[in-house]
């Protein structure tokens, strides 16, 4: 199990110790990705995160792939987040030793599995409602089944594996450690794991200065305190004790 470091500066990055991944980027804000695809380093192990792109951003995109053909960078990964921006990279990129990631939005999950811990029968009392052609009905509790509840701890880019093949992605990264990696996954597909928190939603990009304000609280969701950094929401959640065999980095964020 090897550690990441997301950072923010120059500075930070040449300050990770020796060998040490440093992430950089951002899976959603575009000026917080773009400034750095403007600078990136390309002699020190480096993920950058693209978030997905419009198309007014297709000239700073083909601005990076051209030098990231011209200029050796063994140790570069892209973290991508839409699927024309990955295409659009797997053929630009192809017999370069630029490692293809499927960034966190990408393999983002359809639902936390930790949802299933709200909906107890405790919380969910029967009561009488309207059924949908209008008449009355009594709703009573049933606890998720368990293909459920393994949907909801899958990542769906797992569905896609065939175009993920076909792109020469070699990575996925996933915010919640997902069911059943250890059985049946790709082989040759690792897992990077975000943590301590975990994606929740995107705000709107105001593409603007007001969306580099520092991390705010934005209130509480099931005891966890949600945050925003950029247009990034969050919450905190706990690593468990066991990490399934795929994922093999940890990826501070």
């Amino acid at each position: 199990m090897t550690e990441a470091r997301w950072v923010q500066t120059p500075d930070e990055l040449a300050g990770l110790p020796r060998g040490t991944r440093g992430y950089v980027g951002h899976p959603t804000c575009r000026r917080a990705a773009w400034d750095w695809a403007e600078r990136l380093p390309l002699h020190a192990p480096v993920t950058l995160a693209l978030p997905p792109l419009r198309p007014r951003d297709e000239a700073l995109l083909g601005a990076l792939l051209r030098r990231l053909r011209r200029i050796p960078c063994e140790g570069l990964e892209l973290s991508l987040n839409d699927w024309g921006t990955l295409a659009c990279c797997a053929r630009a990129l192809a017999g370069t030793p630029v490692t293809l990631c499927a960034g966190v939005l990408l393999a983002g999950q359809d639902t936390d599995p930790r949802i299933a811990g709200f909906l107890t029968g405790a919380d969910q009392p029967a009561r009488n409602v309207t059924a949908p052609d209008g008449r009355p009905a009594r709703l009573v509790y049933a606890p998720p089944p368990a293909q459920l509840k393994t949907h909801w701890q899958t990542p769906s880019i797992l569905g896609a594996y065939p175009l993920l093949a076909r792109w020469g992605v070699r990575r996925v990264e996933c915010c919640i450690p997902p069911a059943g990696l250890a059985e049946g996954f790709p082989a040759d597909l690792a897992v990077s794991l975000y943590a301590p928190r975990v994606v929740l939603s995107v705000s709107p990009c105001a593409d603007c200065e007001t969306c580099r304000a520092e991390s705010r609280p934005l209130g509480v969701l099931g005891g966890r305190a949600v945050e925003r950094s950029l247009n990034l929401v969050t919450y905190p959640a706990e690593l468990p004790a066991c990490l399934p065999p795929p994922v093999d980095r940890l990826v501070r964020f």
